[in-house]
């Protein structure tokens, strides 16, 4: 049990020393990208940060309660992969929590959604991580018909489909949103890698 705090209290300490910041307040579902405003330009920083999991949307990846490290420089070389799980921040001076959901699509990838199964660019997706049948907007769009992601933007979706607000509710994410990627996760006594 030892082992652990210490693993834990390391892991904040050590984030805190490299200019991370204690956990930031809640992680949220998005306001859709239409009724938000252009983001204010940020400062750039590669510091890993600390935040801490707040909702049930990706359940069981990341549990309510669970600290998250947040790796800034993650894609300083380049965007997300399919799979990824991303901190975002809408661009909205009401909201200054974080979000946190999986990498679906890709800029340029197809999808659609019917009863429950994800299909990107015509194959159906793998998702080993959703682990039980969702009974929540199981078909995306409404039409049912395949939509491409536009440039620059990603499909994102919790892993706990039925409790998460995601692209299926607001729609693509742009990449300039992206804050970082989701590396370590831990709550009191489990750690995650």
């Amino acid at each position: 049990m030892w082992a652990k705090i210490v693993i834990i209290l390391a892991a904040a300490m050590t984030a805190l020393a490299l200019g991370g910041a204690p956990p930031k307040p809640a992680l949220h579902a998005p306001t859709p990208a239409s009724q938000l405003p252009t983001p204010a330009p940020q400062p750039p920083t590669t510091a890993p940060e600390l935040v801490r999991m707040n909702g049930e949307g990706m359940v069981p990846t990341l549990e309510d309660g669970q600290s998250v490290v947040v790796d800034r420089a993650a894609y300083r070389n380049g965007g997300p992969q399919r799979g990824d799980i991303i901190v975002f921040r809408p661009p909205s001076t009401s909201a200054p929590a974080e979000f946190i959901f999986r990498v679906i699509t890709l800029p340029g990838d197809r999808i659609r959604i019917v009863n429950g199964t994800v299909w990107v660019n015509g194959s159906r997706l793998t998702e080993p991580y959703v682990k039980e049948p969702w009974t929540v907007s199981r078909t995306w769009p409404a039409q049912g018909r395949e939509v491409t992601t536009p440039a620059g933007q990603y499909f994102v979706m919790g892993d706990n489909r039925d409790r998460a607000k995601d692209s299926r509710n607001y729609g693509f994410i742009s990449s300039s949103w992206i804050v970082g990627k989701a590396r370590l996760a831990w709550q009191s006594r489990r750690v995650t890698l």
